[in-house]
């Protein structure tokens, strides 16, 4: 009898163990929760990191050209996933017009939505701008930038490239990054993405800066792990409830849709492995879990709407000092635009509250509109259904539209220089 009990006991011992450990994988692997708070990096891998910059955290480098996978393949295309990046002298996307044409020269700002990443240099929204007003149009978008970032580059590149029109280009799912200064803490793995942030002291805004001075630096994050973890408003709200705990498996049972998203998963890549062309429709799970992060980010934009307002107000502010016209651009990721069709703009309050905040800037929301333009809402996004950056579809639309508002605005100034 007692050898029975303690053979229970053993194999019951093997079995938790056993399903701790599989339930750990399955949290890392399908990013349920993050590997490690300062996960390794090595210095080799620092050594690839040339965008780095000690103000911005990143930057585009000037004069390069890169081909990058979008990993957006199809059998029909195998290299619809291979785009060229060129960039000029200015670290601006390079544009075909000079920017000695007659017309009035503009300058975007903002995320890889504005770099247009998914897309050819000749099909990103400010190449449609450029030929819609024959004129010359900057790109100074930078993949996972915050509104802050871009306000802080064109702050630095401004007075170099001067535009008539200064366009920031934002997502209503970036509006969070302006909370953050290590992107680790609400993207697990972006461990190379440290970043400077704005906060308010008092009525005004206050910056605090790069934590990195160098590369190296970023090898030495847990030294400041303090320092990142009282500024980073993702530390405490999004991480920290997410991170590894025993039991594994109590942690990895508490979400509903953890355990059919990993089976799906696990089935998927197992098919895949040995050469089956099927593929097992996980689409239930994976909005599940897209929307448990709208939420948060849903109650992010409603914490941090001031601080929002006051980073665009400092940007209208600046545009103005330079004797340009700033346009605010809301654009809609393709990760939750059916969501944002049906219940309307995450970011609706933020948009109505600078129209009225700041009357010198101009609000192009013409989101719905351009959706209005199209058949099918995958036409425009680069990947399959919805994902991905927008397709050379969605930036002609775009394009179209910021030149329409340009036109307008100009024809207010009494010039007819604009060609129909």
């Amino acid at each position: 009898m007692w050898l029975q009990i303690g053979f229970v006991i053993a194999l019951s011992i093997i079995l938790f163990v056993c399903l701790e450990s599989l339930a750990k994988y399955l949290l890392v692997r399908l990013s349920f929760a993050p590997k490690a708070e300062f996960p390794e990096i090595k210095p080799e891998s620092i050594e690839k990191f040339d965008s780095f910059d000690s103000e911005l955290g990143w930057e585009r480098q000037p004069n390069e050209q890169r081909k990058k996978d979008t990993g957006h393949s199809s059998p029909n295309d195998p290299e619809a996933d291979r785009v060229t990046y060129s960039t000029d002298e200015y670290g601006s996307r390079i544009c075909s017009k000079d920017r000695e044409s007659s017309g009035p020269n503009v300058a975007t700002y903002g995320d890889s939505y504005c770099f247009c990443r998914d897309v050819q240099d000749n099909e990103t929204f400010q190449h449609y701008l450029s030929d819609e007003l024959e004129t010359h149009v900057s790109n100074y978008g930078v993949g996972n930038y915050g509104v802050d970032q871009a306000l802080l580059r064109l702050k630095r590149r401004f007075d170099d490239d001067p535009a008539d029109y200064v366009v920031m280009a934002a997502l209503s799912h970036s509006i969070p990054r302006i909370l953050s200064v290590w992107k680790h803490y609400s993207e697990f793995g972006n461990t190379f993405a440290v970043k400077p942030r704005f906060c308010f002291s008092g009525d005004c805004l206050e910056k605090i800066p790069c934590i990195a001075n160098s590369r190296e630096d970023i090898l030495q994050l847990e030294e400041q792990a303090e320092f990142l973890r009282s500024n980073d408003y993702h530390y405490e709200n999004w991480f920290h409830p997410r991170r590894l705990y025993r039991p594994y498996t109590l942690r990895f049972c508490r979400n509903p849709a953890n355990i059919p998203h990993a089976l799906t998963s696990i089935a998927n890549f197992a098919l895949d492995s040995v050469n089956i062309p099927i593929t097992i429709p996980r689409d239930r799970w994976d909005h599940m879990r897209k929307m448990e992060q709208y939420e948060y980010h849903e109650q992010v934009i409603i914490e941090c709407e001031d601080l929002y307002c006051e980073i665009i107000g400092e940007f209208v502010e600046f545009a103005c000092s330079r004797n340009a016209v700033p346009l605010y651009l809301p654009l809609f990721s393709g990760k939750y635009i059916e969501y944002e069709l049906e219940h309307g703009s995450i970011d609706q309050s933020i948009n109505d509250r600078l129209r009225s905040e700041y009357p010198r800037l101009h609000v192009l929301d013409t989101r719905y509109e351009i959706v209005g333009h199209i058949e099918d809402i995958s036409e425009l996004y680069s990947g399959e259904g919805t994902n991905g950056h927008h397709s050379a579809m969605g930036n002609k639309l775009i394009g179209e539209s910021v030149a329409a508002k340009i036109r307008e605005l100009e024809e207010q100034k009494g010039f007819v220089t604009l060609t129909d």
